[in-house]
């Protein structure tokens, strides 16, 4: 039922059910109802928030009438107003006349009073005051000149070697499906082409360009999308280790004496990462493809001129990361390095979300268990710490899994209310591709340092009550 319908039903009343529950909303108010999509939870949300809903490219907080253990809601009741958000509801009856209907009448000045308390968004706005100075501040400082700016690596395992790209040429990293085509007569490094954002993209093992096994070896692995001009090419690899920023001075050229022909051209630097890390070879993914098959980027597959567009407004890169069911992005600007967790020592009476501290090249950091942080427990084998500094000063996130890159630009990202503490603890909330059923996935979008104030808070809530008591 769309919004045109609604405006011409005048002062009708759309009836509905909750439960066992009749319930009627003034039809005026209501711009659409459509299916509930798949709901992405957010932490510290308001108490009636069952999640947030993509509703043909808009993000909305979908709010609960009433909790039902079962018989679920499949409709959403989307309101129009100042504040938009959807219902859940069960099913909808249809369209009755005011001055008839017998339904209990709904009072959506109250659902959202209940949900979204002026007490809540007050307290709310100190934190997005500080993300903006934060952003600002950021901002400012990458246009000031530094003796050593970093630049961000991705580093891959390779046929028991380490590679890595730089990160400013990776679109993103996706797992290999089995859907691969494969093209007869191609290349022998050529695995096929696959399917991605609603194109093709042609596969090439990183392995078989680089002369170092059979290109297909790699098992089913990792696919690392590069750009490539205005087309994208997909790199198999074994496993995507992490991404390291590290300073240029940590890049030496390749001695002369071990160039041969194309060689010169694969590897463009060796990373010293230090602390008795290996040596990593730093590829560049157009003298790669250039070199390593004969014009293979001239075979790149092109994209779209709509889409070779909007690839100029790419926007930011973001790392992506899991803390129990959540999906999370954190800008890659806010990340210093991502490594495997180290022994951590303990806090004194600290909440359970605080792991403890690290000892970081001399100095002790606090490490915030994501997983814990959100409400999910703790983690388990496999996890990650991403350590993050700013100003001087830096904190720890274990997480369960980092999941690659992802450039988002800024059309994707909303801000949408999730009451509660949700609104100051996240910045946003990005639609991703590649979901179930043509709906977009939704990721929390987190700063490192936003996470730590909202921690900060807390421990000096408990540090007043233990105080008072």
């Amino acid at each position: 039922m769309t919004a045109q319908a609604l405006a011409e039903a005048g002062e009708k009343v759309l009836a509905f059910v909750v439960g066992e529950r009749r319930m009627a909303v003034p039809a005026r108010q209501v711009r659409e109802v459509a299916g509930l999509p798949p709901l992405t939870r957010v932490p510290f949300g308001a108490a009636n928030l069952l999640g947030l809903g993509n509703f043909r490219g808009r993000v909305l907080p979908v709010l609960a009438l009433e909790r039902q253990a079962g018989n679920p809601c499949s409709r959403a009741l989307l309101l129009g107003g100042e504040r938009p958000v959807a219902l859940a509801v069960n099913a909808v009856l249809g369209l009755a006349e005011a001055d008839r209907a017998e339904d209990e009448r709904l009072d959506i000045d109250a659902v959202l009073a209940d949900a979204f308390p002026e007490r809540a968004r007050k307290a709310a706005a100190p934190a997005g005051t500080r993300l903006a100075g934060a952003r600002i501040a950021a901002q400012g400082a990458a246009e000031e000149p530094v003796e050593d700016e970093r630049v961000a690596l991705l580093v891959m395992d390779l046929a028991g070697q380490r590679f890595a790209l730089p990160a400013d040429q990776v679109e993103e990293v996706l797992a290999r499906t089995a859907e691969v085509a494969a093209i007869p007569g191609a290349h022998p490094s050529a695995l096929g082409a696959m399917e991605h954002r609603g194109g093709v993209v042609p596969l090439f093992s990183l392995a078989g360009l680089l002369g170092l096994g059979d290109a297909r070896s790699c098992g089913r692995g990792q696919v690392i999308v590069v750009r490539i001009g205005g087309g994208l090419v997909g790199l198999v690899v074994e496993r995507v280790r992490a991404v390291l920023p590290v300073a240029h001075s940590r890049l030496e050229p390749v001695p002369g004496v071990l160039l041969r022909g194309a060689s010169e051209a694969a590897i463009q630097a060796i990373c010293r990462p230090g602390s008795g890390e290996r040596l990593i070879g730093v590829l560049d993914a157009d003298h790669l493809l250039a070199s390593g098959a004969d014009g293979l980027a001239a075979g790149a597959v092109s994209e779209p001129a709509p889409r070779q567009r909007q690839r100029e407004d790419a926007g930011q890169p973001y790392l992506m990361l899991r803390a129990g069911r959540h999906r999370l992005a954190m800008p890659l600007r806010s990340v210093e390095s991502v490594t495997l967790p180290q022994s951590l020592a303990s806090i004194p009476d600290a909440p359970h979300w605080l792991a403890g501290m690290v000892n970081l090249r001399g100095t002790a950091v606090p490490v915030i268990d994501l997983s814990a942080r959100l409400g999910e427990g703790n983690g388990g084998a496999g996890r990650r710490l991403v350590v993050s500094r700013r100003d001087g000063d830096a904190v720890g996130l274990l997480v369960d899994r980092v999941e690659g890159l992802i450039a988002l630009s800024p059309d994707v990202i909303e801000h949408a209310d999730a009451g509660g503490e949700a609104d100051s603890t996240f910045d946003g909330y990005a639609r991703l591709p590649g979901g179930h059923g043509g709906f977009e996935r939704i990721a929390l979008l987190v700063s490192p340092w936003t996470l730590i104030d909202a921690a900060h808070l807390e421990l000096i809530v408990r540090a007043q009550g233990k105080a008072r008591a």
